[in-house]
């Protein structure tokens, strides 16, 4: 199922919003072409592989960018792995949820100019080799 964001209704029992089972692409557009679209595509390819859920279609992923338009444009995509009971199991077979959102390109001219503070976090995420 492809919603764009403004449609998106998403079940309570989807994986992607109660176990953040799921992956996402950020993907810079210019005039309605995706720049480096087919490493973005590749990525989201081996981490649906690297999770065991399907694979959008192809076509469904190029068909996502036709709502573009003109200008700097940001593609958010998310699959999830789609609805599921309760537990870390995942079902099988999952039907995975594609959502996506295009936005404008809002530069952030001031970090440009003056930079960016940084600091140092002591606390460690959780880390999970396989990703």
């Amino acid at each position: 199922m492809d919603l764009p964001a403004f449609a998106a209704r998403i079940p309570i029992d989807d994986r992607g919003l109660a176990y953040g089972d799921g992956l996402f692409e950020t993907v810079l557009l210019r005039d309605g072409k995706p720049l480096l679209w087919a490493q973005h595509k590749a990525r989201l390819r081996r981490g649906c592989r690297v999770l065991g859920m399907p694979v959008p279609e192809e076509a469904r992923l190029d068909a996502l960018t036709e709502h573009a338009g003109a200008g700097l444009k940001v593609l958010k995509l998310i699959v999830t792995r789609g609805s599921g009971g309760r537990g870390y199991s995942a079902p099988m077979p999952s039907a995975p949820r594609l959502l996506w959102q295009i936005t404008d390109f809002v530069p952030q001219v001031q970090y440009w100019k003056e930079g960016v503070r940084v600091r140092l976090c002591y606390l460690r995420l959780g880390i999970q080799p396989a990703l």
